[in-house]
């Protein structure tokens, strides 16, 4: 085993090198394979390892414009992927079966190196169940904020005449015609809710660009007439 401390600050894409020239040092020879994550995808790493006679696995970031193409190609076109693991579920009976898919880009790299796409049903089905979760938490919420801001004691003028079929789903973000606001910023985008023709502003700005009295009461004329028309 092996450590090295270095300054909190320091970026892992560059001690990657040191690293693996240390690891070469104790086997006595370049061709082990290194497996590292994807701060070590730069082109200056792996040409250096690859030049000398190593090998490596690492993850391709998200930042790389070979991903957005691959997730692109993806929306229209099914890959040939390679069933290459499959066994039941460790965590019951009832569920999904493990499976791993492996597709083989046939291009690679924009420096050449090959590239293996992995794909797990099983980790597909976990974050689809999260992003599930996290959307009817945010229901829920957007759901309870209504209810405050209906309530007859609202402090945002007529709040309490919204109509009965505003609600979570109905929320979205919009953007007010440019030129609308003679003392705020034209377009400035805050949220609504909008039901027919009525409107209620539920949040006037960002935190860190609050807007002042006389913008506010631009912004309820605004909306008032918006309602009225």
């Amino acid at each position: 085993m092996q450590f090295r401390i270095a300054d909190g600050n320091t970026n892992d894409s560059i001690t990657h090198i040191e690293t693996w020239n240390t690891l070469k040092s104790v086997a006595g020879r370049p061709d082990f394979l290194y497996v590292a994550d994807s701060k070590l995808c730069s082109h200056e790493n792996l040409d250096t390892i690859a030049r000398a006679g190593g090998r490596f696995v690492t993850v391709l970031p998200r930042s790389r414009q070979e991903d957005r193409q691959f997730r692109k190609r993806i929306q229209t076109t099914t890959p040939p992927w390679e069933l290459i693991w499959d066994r039941p579920d460790s965590r019951g009976r009832d569920g999904p079966r493990d499976q791993w898919y492996l597709y083989r880009d046939p291009i690679g790299s924009m420096e050449a190196w090959p590239i293996v796409w992995v794909w797990s049903k099983h980790l597909t089905g976990h974050q689809r169940a999260s992003r599930r979760r996290r959307i009817d938490a945010a229901l829920e919420a957007l759901s309870s904020l209504r209810g405050r801001i209906v309530s007859p004691r609202a402090r945002i003028r007529g709040a309490s005449r919204t109509p009965r079929g505003c609600t979570a789903s109905s929320l979205r973000s919009a953007r007010a015609p440019q030129g609308e606001f003679q003392n705020g910023s034209p377009g400035r985008g805050f949220g609504l809710c909008t039901t027919g023709t009525s409107v209620l502003i539920f949040a006037q700005a960002s935190s860190d660009h609050p807007l002042g009295i006389q913008q506010r009461q631009n912004i309820r004329r605004w909306l008032d007439g918006q309602a009225a028309g």
